[in-house]
């Protein structure tokens, strides 16, 4: 522990591509498209969704503009794969490495950035969250009580 946060990697540190990375967000989550593929990005934002398919952890990782998802392989870096499993919904993350094509049965053209995603080299956990009582995703229907309480 660093801090407020689990940190895989703090300041620069290199990855098994020799890509070195820093803790300041080089793009926002919804404009990762922009970047080159194989271009090492840091982004910095709110865990929608997290999946631990056991090999593979899948975060949907969001801020203002979009949402990115983050793909962890402990082939990748065993340490970002151990720091990732422990991520849940409304944690506040950055995560660091490499954009790159998402395979094409995984497209998801229903968000701008469906075709891409990062293979995650680095996490850092800024700060954790309880579940909240109403997930936070539009077109939600949560009974009217329920909002007005929390």
């Amino acid at each position: 522990m660093t801090g407020s946060g689990m940190d895989s990697g703090i300041g620069k540190s290199g990855g098994g591509s020799g890509v070195e990375y820093e803790w300041k967000r080089t793009h926002y989550c919804g404009e990762v498209g922009g970047a080159p593929l194989g271009a090492a990005v840091v982004v910095a934002g709110w865990v929608q969704r997290s999946r631990n398919l056991g090999s593979l952890i899948f975060a949907d990782i969001r801020d203002r503009t979009g949402i990115v998802q983050a793909v962890f392989s402990a082939e990748t870096d065993e340490a970002a794969f151990l720091a990732a499993s422990e991520l849940r919904s409304e944690f506040v993350v950055g995560v660091a490495g490499e954009l790159r094509e998402r395979a094409p049965e995984a497209v998801n053209l229903k968000i701008p950035t469906g075709r891409f995603e990062i293979a995650a080299r680095r996490v850092k956990i800024y700060n954790r969250s309880e579940t909240p009582p109403i997930y936070i995703e539009e077109n939600l229907n949560v009974n009217e009580a329920t909002r007005f309480k929390y």
